[in-house]
């Protein structure tokens, strides 16, 4: 977002940070992402910490914080990535559902199978990384993130949450980390921005 081409909407993000930390005990809902549109898996380690540490500079400049979550361009992810994000306060990031292998409740030994986006996006896993560390990760919801991007799933108010129904009502095992089930039902979607300023009309 450029603060100079478009003022008004680039206040309105920063204003909506502010009020979402209030709704949600200090927590807000923008997240960092790496400075440049790197594929962080083909970067080398010194590239890695330049562009986590550059990204946690510009966004504590704009919002006023130390961001939880950070954005990897294309959910471009490995596991030294993930690292680094940890190395540096990084809570979370968002996958597609389509890089998870498998999963397991804390405290089992068997992994579930989750190959072909076979994985809850309402629920947070962790990843136990072989620093020590661990990084939180969320799955968008292909469907619906595809409905947003290319089916004009926004165009009309009541799109998405007639969308959402079907989604949640799906039975489905357990696929969270956690040891307690989510109270609210919530979703991550992803769209890119190259889509709502060159491809829609």
């Amino acid at each position: 977002m450029d603060a100079e081409k478009d003022p008004g909407t680039y206040q309105a993000i920063l204003d909506a940070d502010k009020r979402s930390q209030k709704r949600f005990s200090g927590h807000g809902t923008a997240i960092a992402q790496v400075y440049n549109h790197i594929i962080m898996p083909l970067a080398n380690k010194r590239d890695k910490q330049t562009q986590v540490i550059w990204g946690i500079y510009d966004f504590k400049k704009r919002f006023g914080r130390m961001p939880e979550g950070m954005w990897l361009a294309e959910t471009a992810a490995d596991t030294p990535s993930l690292e680094v994000l940890a190395e540096h306060g990084i809570k979370f990031t968002i996958l597609s559902p389509y890089q998870a292998k498998g999963f397991r409740k804390v405290g089992d030994k068997e992994w579930q199978n989750a190959e072909g986006a076979n994985i809850d996006p309402k629920r947070p896993y962790v990843c136990k990384l072989p620093s020590g560390r661990q990084m939180v990760l969320f799955f968008y919801d292909g469907p619906v993130s595809q409905g947003i991007a290319f089916q004009r799933l926004l165009e009309r108010g009541m799109n998405l949450p007639s969308a959402l129904p079907a989604r949640w009502m799906r039975t489905r095992k357990s696929r969270s980390s956690c040891t307690s089930p989510p109270t609210e039902k919530r979703t991550a979607t992803t769209t890119a921005s190259v889509r709502w300023r060159f491809l829609l009309p």
